[in-house]
């Protein structure tokens, strides 16, 4: 299987029709496109759901074994349920999850309602100024965007009117496990900072236990006088 993507020059303009295992290509304006494109083995079975992973508490990423038609031209459908009740969905996009953002998501750093900050997403890339239609290959997996956040658990995962290559709709159920990791609270981090602000004595030898007990014994050894000033100074280590 190869992949890549259909590019053109900036002042061209160009159009694609593409049937099963055949495909048309036209341009005008005197430019010379660069093709890219994938090949896929023929396929005759509608497109499975076989397997899903929460990538976040707001995000679970799904795959099918087919790749499907990107963007999908119908509605697809996809419900997201853990044993109690079916959470509520943002949005259903095809394409890896990594890369994906979505403006105005509960989740988001731009919105205010949200549990939780989304800081993983790499902003997409603005639409081609050329004009030319955009390149978005087929995937085989699909990003679902949850309008409220799910907890470490297990769930089932839903999805139907998904459509392939060959046109063909398909879909399935699957479950997952997720494992989110609890937020740390606010408090707890200004405590760790206020601690690592108090004086660090720990490169400070303050240990004289044992010079404390040898010069007792000196001192009880040369009599009441105790030892003399040079014999301190020796044990304290101001003489090396």
């Amino acid at each position: 299987m190869s992949e890549g993507a259909i590019t053109s020059h900036p002042a061209s303009a160009w159009t694609m029709a593409c049937w099963q295992s055949s495909a048309t290509v036209s341009s005008f304006d005197g430019a010379r496109p660069d093709l890219l494109f994938r090949i896929v083995e023929p396929d005759t079975t509608p497109p499975r759901l076989i397997r899903a992973e929460a990538r976040d508490s707001f995000t679970v990423q799904i795959e099918f074994d087919d790749p499907l038609v990107r963007p999908q031209p119908g509605s697809p459908a996809v419900e997201i349920s853990d044993s109690t009740r079916q959470y509520a969905i943002f949005e259903v996009r095809v394409g890896e999850a990594a890369g994906m953002t979505f403006p105005g998501a509960p989740g988001t750093a731009a919105d205010t309602t949200g549990t939780a900050t989304d800081t993983t997403g790499v902003p997409i890339a603005p639409p081609d100024s050329s004009g030319a239609p955009p390149t978005e290959l087929p995937s085989r997996f699909v990003t679902v965007r949850l309008a409220e956040a799910i907890s470490s658990g297990m769930y089932r995962v839903r999805a139907d009117s998904f459509l392939n290559l060959r046109r063909l709709l398909g879909g399935g159920d699957t479950t997952f496990v997720a494992e989110i990791a609890a937020p740390v609270p606010d408090s707890a981090i200004a405590d760790s900072v206020q601690g690592d602000a108090g004086t660090d004595t720990s490169g400070v030898d303050t240990d004289t236990s044992g010079v404390d007990t040898v010069t007792a014994a000196l001192g009880t050894r040369r009599g009441s006088g105790g030892i003399d000033a040079l014999t301190r100074r020796i044990l304290l280590g101001d003489i090396r």
